[in-house]
């Protein structure tokens, strides 16, 4: 029987088995002494082969990961279900597409994916993360779509020792752990590109006035801060800011923020929502009469697409990173999906890509022994990281749907 198709640890059970069934069916004493110990040197070669798995976790420098073969197996904590589930799916396309063309370039699968499903929820994702790691033995992980979700796993990478990518969290957002964390990279846009492009849009538009509509996150926090310093830099004040519960209940925040904004009557609404959200906010200015100028996130194309009326949203702004204009990226992924890329899309498929990439050339993620580089979507993707812990410093565009069509807004 050959065993050359064994792996070490596989080969020495199997050799064990069999010595305990010559041991049980054996009648010399003599010969039950030698067999008991050869079953004894076995027993001890595989708990070392065992603690060699262990001590050398996927994705550590010490497991000669540019020694392995193909398929790489690629674990994907994804909200597929809950609040975030819109921005986990989004993601998961763009790198399930990744993935496909990967595998399609190559004779035989190269990357291989396990999905899991947070549900939105922490707890879910610490799981998932343990099967990933514990029983798929995943060599790199995308996930954690939300903030406080990836914050959960950010310490389970850090002990496997194997690189995390969040396709969606901004690098200023990371917590001080997840900054000194060299497993724990971002493949989101930064805040100080998503800053740089609206105080140009304020300035341009001549604003004299905000409100500020931010769901009472981290992430919401630190973009509602960005706007309040872009402000205070131009001196425009904040006249009102709502900090609404992310867990239901829009539509009480939503008309008191709106009655609000109208006896206030700033020029600017920056509202950090989702597509859901920004109908409901638009439909209630409709509503009492009074309508300014939305400055929103990546939520406006969807917004617009599902509208009965697109045209209700010709006030409103979304603030995207500048991959929303790659057309080859576009082409690709409605030939795949019969639709336009979603939010974080991009994200997903560069962040597949990248580690695919890296994984075959033996980077060693924690301290790169040489930088690495990659051409992405977004903007080129390398280690070290071009920004804290962001893999790409791609900047930003305002889009527009003022003139009927999704497309980069233009002061002129």
């Amino acid at each position: 029987m050959a065993f050359n198709h064994l792996s070490p640890p596989k080969l020495i059970v199997l050799l064990a088995t069999r010595l305990i069934r010559s041991i049980a069916s054996c009648t010399s004493s003599t010969l039950r002494l030698v067999l008991l110990v050869l079953l004894f040197f076995f027993l001890i070669l595989d708990a070392f082969a065992q603690s060699q798995l262990t001590a050398s976790p996927l994705g550590s420098p010490s497991s000669s990961l540019a020694g392995e073969h193909a398929p790489w197996r690629i674990g994907l904590v994804a909200s597929l279900t809950g609040p975030a589930g819109e921005q986990g799916k989004n993601w998961l396309s763009g790198a399930e597409l990744a993935a496909e063309e990967i595998n399609l370039r190559s004779t035989t699968n190269r990357v291989s994916l396990s999905v899991e499903d947070d549900q939105t929820l922490p707890a879910k994702a610490v799981t998932a993360m343990q099967k990933l790691v514990q029983i798929q033995r995943v060599h790199a992980v995308i996930g954690g779509t939300w903030d406080f979700i990836a914050e959960a796993i950010y310490p389970l990478a850090a002990s496997a020792k194997i690189p995390l990518v969040t396709p969606t969290n901004p690098t200023e957002i990371l917590s001080d752990a997840a900054q000194q964390n060299p497993w724990i990279f971002t493949a989101a846009i930064s805040l100080r590109a998503v800053q740089a492009a609206a105080r140009e849009f304020i300035q341009k538009m001549g604003i004299r006035r905000i409100a500020i509509f931010v769901p009472s996150l981290p992430f919401g926090t630190v973009q509602a801060d960005m706007i309040t310093q872009v402000g205070k830099d131009s001196e425009i004040p904040i006249v009102y800011r709502m900090d609404f519960p992310p867990d239901g209940g829009f539509s009480d925040s939503v008309r008191t923020f709106a009655l609000r904004v109208r006896s206030l009557k700033p020029e600017l609404v920056f509202a950090v929502v989702d597509y859901n959200i920004l109908g409901l906010l638009v439909a209630e200015f409709e509503r009492i009469r009074y309508m300014p100028t939305i400055l929103t996130t990546q939520h406006l194309d969807a917004a617009f697409a599902l509208a009965d009326e697109p045209n209700r949203y010709r006030s409103c702004y979304g603030i995207y990173p500048s991959s929303v204009l790659n057309d080859v990226f576009s082409d690709k992924y409605h030939s795949r999906y019969k639709k336009r890329p979603g939010v974080f899309a991009a994200e997903g498929y560069d962040s597949l890509r990248f580690l695919v990439a890296a994984l075959d050339a033996g980077v060693t993620f924690n301290k790169p022994e040489r930088p690495f580089s990659l051409p992405g979507i977004q903007s080129t993707f390398s280690l070290p990281p071009a920004y804290s812990r962001s893999l790409s410093d791609q900047s930003a565009v305002i889009m527009s749907t003022s003139s009927g069509r999704f497309m980069p807004w233009s002061s002129d």
